[in-house]
């Protein structure tokens, strides 16, 4: 759960400053049908987060609750950058973890040539690997904490010792 609950805020952190008034936000829950809730980004407010759950409060002053324990993914977008609720079930995954010099991304031939960037979980960007071919990322210089690794289709958390 309190994975989850990271990971949520952290991809959020990751992507609102990318979203346009444009946009869609998908949130998938549990028990429910495929189909996702669906929210305007231009519709929004403000988003809370409550000790259970996230509140979306829209402009025309109408409100939606969604407790953390229902969200199964929530994607962004139409590309639908995502994050997936068992790091088990991700193609992709980081290896050490945690890390003390050198990360590496198992599984991503999919990510070869895309952009890596790397955040802590305030949301800043701390590192970017432009064109990343495969190797290693040297994360020694950050300080020890929690980091996400975002590419345009996949965010992964590791801890920094």
């Amino acid at each position: 759960m309190k994975l989850r609950f990271c990971l949520i805020i952290g991809l959020l952190l990751l992507t609102s400053s990318y979203l346009k008034a444009d946009e869609l936000i998908s949130i998938y829950l549990k028990n429910t049908n495929p189909s996702p809730v669906r929210i305007d980004v231009s519709n929004i407010s403000t988003i809370k987060f409550k000790t259970t759950k996230i509140v979306v409060n829209n402009i025309d002053n109408t409100s939606s609750d969604f407790y953390f324990s229902d969200i199964v993914k929530i994607t962004f977008n139409e590309e639908g950058t995502a994050i997936i609720e068992n790091a088990e079930t991700s193609k992709t995954n980081v290896y050490p973890n945690p890390v003390k010099d050198n990360l590496t991304l198992t599984n991503a031939g999919n990510l070869l040539g895309c952009d890596i960037c790397i955040y802590s979980t305030t949301g800043q960007l701390v590192a970017k690997h432009s064109q990343w071919n495969g190797e290693s990322i040297d994360v020694s210089h950050l300080t020890p904490g929690v980091y996400f690794v975002n590419t345009n289709s996949t965010t992964l958390k590791f801890v920094k010792q």
